[in-house]
C-alpha cells in the first residue's frame, strides 16, 4: 500500500512493508505498483525488465511496457520504497534488521468497521495514534488513544495507518458500509 505524503511532499507516496518472493508463477520474484487514477487502473513500472528495486531511480506508467522491478531471494524483508510521481523518481531501502517489526505491531492491532465506525483495538499498554485517510489522501480523522477507540465515518473505503509508542506503523484498509 501507497502512504500520500503531505504538505511540500503531497507529490510522494510510500511504500513501507515487506517483501517477499513468491514461491510460484512466472513473476516469483517481480512486482509494479496498481494503483487508481481517476476511477480507473493505472500501475507504475520499471524503466527496464528485471531491474533490482534497490538500484532504481526511476519508473515510467507505459503499460506497453509491463515491465517489473525484482527482489534478490537473499533480500526478502522490509522495504522502504519512496514513488515522487511529479519527478517520476523512485528509491527503495532495504531494511534487514526490523523486517518482523510490521508482523509485531500487526499483531497488536485489530481494526473492523461495525455500524458506520470504524474500531481499533489494541492488547497494547503504550499510547496508540490513529490515522484514517480517505481514498484521495485527505486526512479526515486521527485520534490518540490506549486500549480501544471507535471513530464516526461516513460510507466508504479507508486507509487506516496505526502507531504504536515504538513508533512502529502499519497500514490498513477498511470499508465503511451503514
Amino acid at each position: 500500500e501507497l502512504t500520500k505524503g503531505t504538505g511540500e511532499n503531497a507529490n510522494i507516496f510510500t511504500f513501507d512493508g515487506n517483501l517477499v518472493v513468491n514461491a510460484a508463477g512466472n513473476d516469483r520474484n517481480k512486482f509494479k505498483f496498481l494503483l487508481q487514477k481517476d476511477w480507473g487502473p493505472y500501475s507504475l513500472h520499471a524503466t527496464v525488465e528485471n531491474e533490482l528495486i534497490t538500484s532504481a531511480e526511476f519508473f515510467t506508467d507505459h503499460v506497453s511496457d509491463d515491465y517489473k522491478w525484482t527482489i534478490a531471494d537473499d533480500k526478502q524483508g522490509r522495504y522502504i520504497i519512496k514513488v515522487d510521481v511529479l519527478n517520476e523518481t523512485i528509491e527503495a531501502t532495504y531494511n534487514p534488521d526490523n523486517s518482523t517489526s510490521n508482523e509485531a505491531l500487526n499483531s497488536d492491532f485489530k481494526v473492523f468497521a461495525t455500524g458506520g465506525k470504524l474500531v481499533a483495538q489494541s492488547d497494547s499498554e503504550l499510547q496508540n495514534t490513529i490515522e484514517v485517510f480517505a481514498l484521495d489522501g485527505r486526512k479526515v480523522a486521527a485520534k490518540t488513544f490506549t486500549g480501544n477507540t471507535e471513530i464516526s465515518l461516513p460510507n466508504g473505503i479507508y486507509t487506516i495507518r496505526l502507531n504504536n509508542g515504538n513508533q512502529h506503523q502499519v497500514t490498513k484498509k477498511v470499508s465503511i458500509v451503514k
